[in-house]
């Protein structure tokens, strides 16, 4: 196996934490029981959306880079 070490390790970036597209905020809250089953719904369907929009303006700034 390749061992590969990175060229600026000062540059390496390290999440703090833990990162989920539903906040575990929402989770250990007790928002998410505070919800009926369409505002869940309607929660998801926003997450997935923002997620998605979020994703093709990513892709739509590296197109443009080339």
């Amino acid at each position: 196996m390749i061992e590969k070490t990175p060229l600026i390790a000062r540059r390496v970036r390290r999440i703090q934490g833990s990162f989920a597209a539903i906040e575990h905020r929402f989770l250990r809250a007790g928002f998410w029981a505070a919800l009926n089953h369409h505002e869940l719904l309607l929660y998801l369907f926003l997450v997935l959306l923002a997620v998605s929009v979020d994703e093709y303006a990513a892709r739509a700034g590296l197109i443009d880079q080339d």
